[in-house]
């Protein structure tokens, strides 16, 4: 498609030198170099490999094309996308998934591709165009939203909710959802844990690498990368657009807030508000993302002046 064309079709001004083939759409760190990248930080513009930028961030020179929307560098991305979907390009995961019902109770959409050896328990819904790999266990009441990849040997537990829409809104009214364009991809080896919500992503796929274990009511944001082998303890929430690197540990009941990158090995322990990015193999707690033995200082500090007693 024509870059122009699709920015007049979604109502938006096009820059010039606009004349240009695009394929898609996607978040500045996963667009390919014909793809318009998402840029919604100043830090993100330079780390783009694509010369088209949607962003409302005041940049007057740069090497890139540069698109200035009028509205939120958001709400216009997403009538771009809307646009591709239009013309094919991406699924529309607004429409209704045609199902069948098989004798365990089991809703099946379309097209989907199912393993060797792989177990779909009773009242489990599967959208369309998914891929389950080989002997992996579904357990009872799951959700698996349309174009979901899941890889072998892969536990998903009691009641969790796969590639679901991302809780994302914008505009002025909480109307406006965006179902989004990208997937939930899963690799091997890895466990959900029950009621666990893992949203599909908006402008690109939320990806759990192998090896890696999620426990029970956690939360998953759109557009989050976790990385291979990590641990994310119950009741934990991550927010869009947050990096997990390899190794990492996140304990029960932390918060992540969006955008940030947890590098390799390090360890949130349970509690933590993590609210800026934190350094390969370093122990994180406390509301304000402290260095545990930071933490525990500051909580001896608090604990004698309330005796009393001289910090």
């Amino acid at each position: 498609m024509i870059l122009q064309e699709v920015l007049l079709e979604a109502g938006l001004v096009p820059p010039k030198n606009s004349n240009i083939d695009v394929s898609g759409i996607s978040t500045v760190k996963y667009a390919d170099s014909d793809e318009i990248a998402v840029a919604f930080r100043y830090c993100d513009v330079a780390t783009a490999k694509t010369n088209i930028v949607l962003t409302d961030i005041n940049l007057t020179e740069r090497d890139k094309l540069l698109i200035f929307p009028v509205t939120s560098v958001f709400e216009s991305a997403v009538s771009i996308a809307r646009v591709f979907i239009k013309h094919g390009v991406y699924p529309d995961y607004n429409d209704i998934c045609r199902y069948k019902i098989d004798g365990n109770m089991v809703r099946w959409g379309e097209d989907c591709n199912i393993g060797y050896g792989t177990r779909i328990d009773s009242f489990s819904e599967i959208g369309s165009n998914v891929s389950i790999g080989n002997n992996t266990i579904i357990e009872s009441n799951v959700y698996i939203g349309s174009g979901t990849v899941i890889g072998d040997n892969v536990i998903i537990r009691h009641g969790a909710r796969i590639s679901s829409n991302p809780f994302n809104f914008y505009g002025e009214t909480a109307y406006n959802n965006y179902p989004g364009i990208g997937n939930v991809i899963i690799g091997n080896n890895v466990i959900i844990g029950t009621n666990t919500v893992i949203q599909r992503g908006t402008f690109a796929d939320t990806v759990i690498e192998s090896e890696t274990a999620i426990g029970d009511l956690v939360v998953i944001g759109h557009d989050v990368y976790i990385g291979h082998n990590c641990l994310i303890v119950s009741a934990t929430g991550i927010s869009g657009n947050v990096t997990v690197e390899d190794n990492v540990k996140i304990y029960g009941q932390c918060g992540i807030n969006n955008f940030v990158t947890i590098k390799k090995g390090a360890v949130i322990m349970g509690k933590s508000s993590v609210i800026k990015d934190i350094p390969a193999r370093s122990i994180i707690s406390g509301n304000y993302g402290r260095t545990h033995k930071d933490e525990l200082r500051l909580q001896a500090k608090m604990r004698r002046l309330i005796k009393g007693d001289a910090i």
